[in-house]
């Protein structure tokens, strides 16, 4: 009989700690970016066997997914210990974890890193780079964006990066600034909404986000705008999709609103409504890039 400490329970204590820092459940806001990227980017279907591609796919699941929410966990301590989504939403680490999720960390950037940055053009590989400092930056001192209002919405960005990143690697070679100002509303929009369920958390550990400063209301219409901004922005490129898109997330929004929903229960909903909208736009890409990509 195994007891709870043999090796075959430690391998797998690790296992179940690593697959739940990572979040499966928000891999595609980084490895749906990642898609679309691909696709917008791609010159012909010789493209999607270019290594780089199916690495991408792999890095974007557990490893950089570890990575963006491991150095998380590590750097917000103070006020996960606070924050009851960390009872049973997600996972609150302990301190004991801390050196395996280190060096799990280290292990998986030394895995796909080399790979990421070797294989990519020089405009990709400063999209890379400048997701992987995002994802650092975003939690660990001194910088740590998460405590500074605004610009924590902002820094959430890195979750368009591997976008741009995958789009320079297959052969994109025109770069929107509307487009890319359309991402970044978007984005803050995510986070400012997300933030909204640790305004209490956040407090007591004195940690002055955008929700807290700004509180519940006052952040669902920051939201509101953030999204219709997008909407705008991204209508040349997206035509009536970006526009649907906006309404579909303004709804979200009056949902969170409503006195019969609270916000964490809309908070919920937000992987299912994002897969949704990239499983659509992927779709949209295919359909009118399908001659060049087959040609």
């Amino acid at each position: 009989m195994k007891t709870p400490h043999s090796p075959l329970a430690h391998t797998k204590a690790i296992a179940q700690l690593l697959w739940q820092t990572s979040r499966p459940r928000f891999w595609m806001y980084t490895l749906g970016p990642f898609i679309l990227g691909s696709f917008a980017g791609a010159t012909n279907a010789t493209a999607f066997t270019h290594p780089i591609f199916w690495i991408g796919l792999l890095a974007w699941t557990l490893p950089l997914n570890l990575f963006l929410y491991g150095v998380n966990d590590l750097a917000d301590h103070d006020t996960d210990q606070h924050n009851p989504k960390k009872k049973g939403y997600e996972h609150l680490l302990g301190r004991q974890q801390q050196p395996i999720l280190k060096a799990a960390i280290i292990v998986a950037l030394v895995i796909v890193l080399p790979f990421l940055h070797s294989l990519a053009p020089l405009w990709a590989q400063a999209f890379l780079w400048l997701h992987m400092f995002l994802c650092w930056a975003y939690s660990m001192l001194p910088i740590r964006f998460k405590a500074r209002p605004f610009v924590d919405a902002a820094s959430n960005l890195l979750y368009a990066l591997p976008g741009f990143y995958a789009y320079f690697t297959l052969g994109g070679t025109h770069f929107s600034p509307l487009l890319f100002l359309a991402a970044c509303c978007w984005c803050a929009a995510m986070h400012a909404f997300s933030a909204i369920p640790d305004i209490a958390a956040d407090k007591k550990a004195h940690l002055k986000t955008t929700a807290v400063v700004l509180g519940e209301q006052k952040t669902l219409s920051f939201c509101a705008l953030l999204y219709l901004l997008a909407a705008i922005l991204s209508f040349p490129y997206l035509s009536i999709l970006g526009l649907v898109f906006g309404v579909i997330y303004q709804g979200l929004i009056w949902q969170a609103r409503s006195k019969k929903q609270t916000v964490f229960s809309v908070y919920k909903v937000f992987p299912l409504v994002n897969a949704f909208v990239g499983f659509i736009l992927t779709m949209a890409i295919l359909f009118f890039r399908y001659k060049s990509l087959v040609a």
